[in-house]
This record gives C-alpha cells, sequence and structure tokens, in this order.
C-alpha cells in the first residue's frame, strides 16, 4: 500500500509493534519515511517484523521491552533517542487481559498486572516522551481494543478518562492525545 503523505524526519514509537496492530501502524508509519521503534517483549518477534520492514522508506528498528517494568520504559525511551532523536508519534499500543475465565475469578494480582500494563505503562510513556521534547509537533494514540471481559474494558476506559481531560491537548509542548479504537476498522489517518 502506498501512502500520499511524509512522516520524512518523524520518529515514532508503536509498543506491541512486532504483530497485529501495532505491526501494521508500524508498517504504515515507515512507508510514510518515518524511522520507527517497535517494542514488545519477544525480541525474536521484533527483529522478524523488522527485516520484514526494511525496504520501506523509513528504518524500523526492533527494541525489547516489557511495558510493565518501569526500567524497561524508561531504558526504551533512552535508546530511542539515543539511536533516532526524540518520539514525535506514540503508539500505545501494547495491552493484556489476564482475566480470561469468570470474572470473579480474577485475582487481585491478575488485576494490578492489568492496571500496571494498560494503564500505568500507556501513562508514563507519554510522560517520559512529552517530557523530553518540547519541539512543535507530537502526537500520542492509544489503541483500544475493548473485549468483552469486564476487567479488560475497565482498565480501558481508565485510560480513555486520563487522556479525555482538557489538558491533555498541551499547546506549550504542541503535543495532542487521542484514542484509536482499532475494532471499529478505522483506517490510520495522516497526522
Amino acid at each position: 500500500m502506498t501512502t500520499n503523505i511524509s512522516l520524512a524526519g518523524k520518529v515514532a514509537l508503536v509498543t506491541g509493534g512486532g504483530r497485529g496492530i501495532g505491526k501494521g501502524i508500524a508498517k504504515r508509519f515507515a512507508e510514510a519515511g518515518a524511522n520507527v521503534v517497535i517494542a514488545s517483549r519477544k525480541l525474536e518477534n521484533l527483529e522478524a517484523t523488522a527485516q520484514e520492514l526494511a525496504g520501506l522508506p523509513g528504518r524500523v528498528i526492533p527494541i525489547a521491552c516489557h511495558v510493565g517494568r518501569l526500567d524497561q520504559i524508561e531504558n526504551l525511551i533512552h535508546e530511542t533517542e539515543s539511536q533516532l532523536g526524540p518520539v514525535d508519534i506514540l503508539v500505545n499500543n501494547s495491552a493484556t487481559n489476564l482475566g480470561q475465565g469468570p470474572a470473579l475469578e480474577v485475582t487481585d494480582e491478575m488485576l494490578d498486572k492489568m492496571v500496571e500494563i494498560n494503564i500505568k505503562a500507556a501513562i508514563r510513556l507519554v510522560r517520559l516522551t512529552v517530557s523530553q521534547n518540547d519541539r512543535a509537533w507530537k502526537r500520542i494514540d492509544h489503541q483500544h481494543q475493548f473485549g468483552r471481559r469486564c476487567e479488560s474494558s475497565t482498565t480501558r476506559i481508565a485510560l480513555q478518562f486520563h487522556e479525555s481531560r482538557p489538558d491533555h491537548d498541551d499547546t506549550r509542548l504542541g503535543s495532542r492525545i487521542q484514542s484509536a479504537r482499532p475494532c471499529a476498522a478505522m483506517p490510520l489517518l495522516p497526522v
């Protein structure tokens, strides 16, 4: 697929970028000329995706990162900025849904892990990328995949509430935070 927008000179970071929706987003960004860091826990998946996308105009760099661990998120931002410069586009695509059985069987530990990955990680990434970059262009997308499980949907709703606050369009930094819901078959729109 060809694109008629140019993201040349932009740096995109896509969590969960090794497969599925994240891989598709990374591909579109690289097709448009952005240099893209793809991140997830499994380096082998990321390396395979980076190799597959190697012929595109933008570079694709794989960096292993468990978004549920603050030290790994900090390292992800550090490595991204060291290799490519400040992040212009952040796509929070990593998520988990551990409660696959009956709702009453979801433990506190399972719920804590979902909150850590689905909410805290996304907010931490936003905080680390925006605070490190006061340039006039930035876009942050949270990818929501609402499931049938109440625990998973609850964490997505909490993140949606966080991003709906009016101060998330920060004119001082030129940043904009928005949501995309891929299950609604939304096309990737120009930034």
